[in-house]
């Protein structure tokens, strides 16, 4: 195997050099339990800078899925640069950290899952560190390193980054151009907890996490990474708990002593802290409800323990190694928004083409929200007026859906044979977002409620797929789904924080 992949490796840096990138399509036509080597054929792929491996079912996969799947590789068909090299340049006091994973490592494939500690679809420059090699690469591409701390930072330094790429494109009558893109950015220190935390890019943190966790899983484990990744979410909100204390302890004092005090303007004590009255309870402060960028993350932290690389066989989800490995090689080539939205789709509701709000992904609260919103004047005014349905849009990279929702035991004013009017923004709403994807999704109108679709796949059934609080996870021999997961949390972080007043 360490021949093996290093070969693999070669031949992704040789297509590198060669301003090449190589895609791999694996395509089954039976449902026999054979195994194709994709954990070697995403390095090539990595190291070469092409999008992933992809394995494709061709008995369930359309014609036009397939077909937008091999156009999105293709260099005339978007924005692929090739040749592209990125320098970076620091500031003194923090480098690239190269430093190698020192564990026990079960997959020997992991050894190859990262060039010189940096992930994505590139190829660092062994005499340059500073030096990254793309043969392919698209404004979808996205790479992962850590920095390693060089000094101690004091409050008033400045750490400055530029980044160079160059890059070749192919212009529509066939020349070819190199172009050249710099971005200068500085980075102020953070003073205490709370202003490091306020800065956050949530779903940057979630890719590099998501990152992480897929490498940590190839050198420890499925079950250890799962634990990890529980423990990294509990050591956080115990962190945001101690700050927000520490922070109301610290302005009280400067306010007792007459000082003059500068409160961060998202920081509210009632709802960070315990025995303050606001307008969340022990559990949602517990679980950082009342902070506006820690609060998604423990669902983010559930759906990446859901997604298909990370997530525990059970019943009839039994996947193969290259099934995981396809699954995390097409989850580690998306963006940050793109990802976020593969692990919590994003869900609105319409009514007449108008845009009302999102909604919650789950069940319970998606129908209060519905019979709010019809009750209270958007489907209806009177109470013997009838109700117009409201549109559930689910926006996600696996397919878009414009699902007509009809609650039962309600007389709407259209019955279920009328076809559901598609305003001009509920289309240009759907064209957006497929656009915004490397691979465009399937759209999917269902104008007739719960019917059933050519797949033979009822609609709502796909709509639940989409509703990740109410699905259910295996933990410790049984399921769970969100709200009970968060309950063990918070039985943690009680216990935890029982000895601080």
């Amino acid at each position: 195997l360490d021949e093996t992949g290093e070969l693999a490796k070669n031949i992704g840096e040789r297509a590198c050099i060669m301003a090449l990138g190589v895609e791999v399509f694996g395509l089954e036509v039976h449902r026999e339990q054979r195994e194709w080597g994709f954990c070697l054929w995403k390095v090539v792929c990595d190291r070469s800078g092409g999008c992933a491996p992809l394995l494709v079912d061709v008995g369930g996969i359309s014609e036009g899925e397939w077909r937008n799947e091999v156009l999105a590789r293709c260099p005339w068909n978007g924005p692929i640069a090739f040749g592209g090299t990125l320098r970076i340049r620091t500031s003194p006091v923090i480098c690239f950290d190269r430093t190698p994973e020192e564990n026990d490592i079960i997959d020997p494939v992991s050894d190859y899952s990262t060039s010189l500690g940096i992930t994505g679809p590139c190829t660092s420059d062994p005499d340059d560190l500073n030096l990254i090699h793309f043969g392919t690469c698209h404004p979808h591409s996205t790479i992962c390193a850590d920095w390693e701390l060089l000094a101690d930072l004091e409050e008033e330094t400045v750490v400055v980054m530029q980044f160079v790429f160059s890059y070749t494109v192919v212009s529509k009558s066939g020349k070819t151009r190199r172009r050249v893109r710099v971005l200068t950015a500085d980075m102020k220190v953070a003073t205490d907890m709370e202003e490091f935390t306020n800065s956050l890019d949530v779903e940057a943190l979630g890719l590099v996490l998501y990152r992480r966790l897929l490498s940590k899983s190839l050198i420890i484990g499925l079950i250890e990474t799962r634990i990890l990744a529980t423990e990294w979410l509990l050591s956080l909100l115990i962190a945001t708990y101690k700050s927000a204390l520490n922070y109301h302890d610290r302005l009280s004092r400067r306010t007792l002593d007459h000082l003059p005090t500068s409160q961060h303007p998202f920081f509210f004590p009632n709802e960070r802290l315990l025995n303050m009255r606001g307008k969340f309870n022990e559990r949602g402060v517990l679980l950082a409800q009342g902070h506006d960028k820690i609060a998604q993350l423990p669902l983010t932290v559930f759906s990446m323990l859901q997604s298909d690389p990370l997530r525990m066989s059970c019943g009839t989800y039994s996947p193969r190694y290259d099934a995981r490995v396809a699954a995390s090689a097409n989850a580690s080539n998306m963006t940050a928004s793109t990802l976020s939205k593969a692990l919590m789709p994003r869900m609105e509701l319409w009514c007449d083409g108008s845009f009302l709000g999102e909604c919650e992904r789950k069940r319970v609260e998606l129908d209060d929200t519905v019979r709010e919103m019809e009750v209270g004047g958007s489907g209806g005014n009177k109470e013997d007026e009838l109700i117009k349905p409201l549109v559930v849009v689910v926006d996600c990279p696996r397919e878009i859906i414009c699902f007509w929702y009809r609650r039962d035991g309600v007389q709407y004013s259209e019955d279920e044979d009328t076809a559901m009017t598609v305003s001009e923004d509920l289309q240009r709403r759907v064209t957006n977002a497929s656009k915004a994807y490397r691979v465009p999704p399937p759209v999917r109108f269902y104008k007739k409620g719960r019917e059933i679709d050519r797949d033979g796949i009822q609609s709502w059934s796909r709509v639940e797929d989409a509703m990740v609080d109410d699905s259910l996870m295996l933990v410790n021999d049984g399921l769970q789904n969100f709200e009970q997961w968060c309950t063990h949390i918070v039985l943690y972080l009680k216990e935890e924080l029982s000895c601080i007043d």
